[in-house]
């Protein structure tokens, strides 16, 4: 258990583009905003699209619209338990070439 948190904090800086992750379910864990894998998941509870929390933070300095279903956010909630379940299985193919 202790080498999956070491991997979930070195990722946590890292844009993960989705063309290098294979699922058929990963527009689920996909940012709205950014297209890449959600990194520090937020969610809508409106309409529960996920977000990376600096791309929602980011649109929250511009407008408290929420950008899947442009419904008044007051903030962002953390996702269900699922989503970091899901997160945790996610294979990433490294797009470095040596």
């Amino acid at each position: 258990m202790e080498k999956l948190k070491i991997l979930d904090f070195e990722y946590k800086d890292i844009a993960i583009p989705i063309s290098s992750v294979r699922s058929n379910m990963i527009h689920l864990v996909t940012c709205v905003i950014c297209s890449n894998l959600v990194i520090n998941p937020k969610m809508c509870k409106n309409c529960e699209v996920l977000f990376c929390y600096q791309c929602i933070e980011k649109n929250f300095e511009e407008s408290k619209l929420c950008p899947g279903c442009r419904v008044f956010m007051f903030n962002a909630e953390e996702p269900n338990k699922t989503v970091d379940k899901i997160l945790k299985e996610v294979r990433v193919n490294c797009v470095c070439k040596k």
